[in-house]
């Protein structure tokens, strides 16, 4: 969950064009609210004919923030205003609390906006037979993919893993940009910047190298590493807090990283790795525990199911006691 409106007093203070760029992936039909909202909106995936009807509906959309379609506005504010503080109102309530929405400030216009973000819908990405290799990757080696640039947790992750070219190239003509990812991501809105000592934005896509993948990577860790602490504090809160916090967090990110080399991949089993690690004090795997169960359960099975099936054999243990 979001708090969208914590970005109102931010947007109002807009120095340059503003506009937003929103995720019609996190809305049943995204074209349709906007259009009952009277706002001014384009779409960033053309419809050639051939895409499906879901395809339309969750295609982010470009919205003008400084005018609307129903004549409550004065034509000539427009040209004066960056920003109508009434159609601001009115999208903030509309994405409620979705990491939906990234504002964009551009002075040089919607329409230089609308062809950069088209220009960013796919990027450069390593092929899959690269991703775990620790080999350069040839120039072959990437392929283009579809970048979620209107969702806040993707450019939360994204934006904190580029380096200034690649922070260019996504800002492309915009001064900045602005957005409220989910509280796992941040506590408070991201701002991204054009910098004066900024490098022109490069041409050709926005690559995504094996640099900015282990840095999202690591953005990740810290993620899934705040998400099970809290999980701990909720259902193993005695347990949890007579551990210092930095000793728990320690521990914590060491039992994430043995869930990772035995091939766990899921949240939910992360967590659950975690807790049994907590209960039996970071001695799991030494414990009679585990002992038992992998006498009972040695079928073959994937790491994520194993952790699941040792979770209800630990409550089956508890019940009988």
């Amino acid at each position: 969950m979001v708090n969208n409106m914590q970005l109102k007093p931010l947007l109002l203070q807009a120095r340059h064009s503003l506009f937003a760029v929103v995720d019609g992936g996190q809305f049943d039909d995204l074209p349709m609210a906007l259009f009952n909202g009277n706002f001014v909106h384009r779409p960033l995936y053309l419809d050639r004919g051939v895409g499906s009807a879901d395809q339309i509906r969750t295609a982010p959309q470009l919205v003008w923030l400084d005018r609307s379609t129903d004549g409550g506005d004065d034509p000539d504010a427009a040209d004066e205003n960056l920003v109508n503080e009434r159609v601001l109102d009115d999208l903030l309530a509309l994405l409620n609390d979705r990491p939906a929405a990234i504002f964009w400030q551009c002075s040089d216009g919607g329409d230089v906006l609308y062809r950069h973000l088209r220009g960013i819908n796919k990027v450069l990405y390593p092929k899959p037979a690269y991703l775990d290799r620790d080999v350069q990757i040839p120039e072959s080696g990437f392929e283009m993919v579809t970048f979620r640039h209107a969702d806040a947790n993707v450019i939360a992750q994204m934006s904190s893993a580029l380096d200034w070219n690649g922070l260019s190239r996504l800002l492309g003509p915009a001064e900045n940009l602005l957005f409220a990812p989910e509280d796992d991501w941040s506590s408070r809105p991201m701002r991204v910047r054009r910098h004066e000592e900024m490098a022109p934005p490069y041409t050709g896509p926005l690559r995504i190298g094996r640099n900015e993948i282990n840095a999202m990577a690591a953005v990740r860790f810290e993620w899934l590493t705040r998400r099970t602490m809290n999980y701990l504090n909720e259902y193993a809160a005695e347990r949890a807090q007579a551990t210092p916090e930095a000793t728990l967090n320690t521990n914590v990110g060491t039992w994430l990283r043995e869930a990772q080399a035995t091939g766990i991949t899921e949240e939910s089993a992360f967590r659950k790795w975690c807790y049994l690690q907590l209960l039996f004090e970071g001695k799991l795997n030494q414990s009679q525990f585990a002992q038992d169960f992998r006498k009972q359960n040695n079928t073959g099975m994937s790491a994520d199911e194993r952790v699941h099936l040792m979770m209800k054999y630990m409550i089956q243990k508890a019940e009988a006691a």
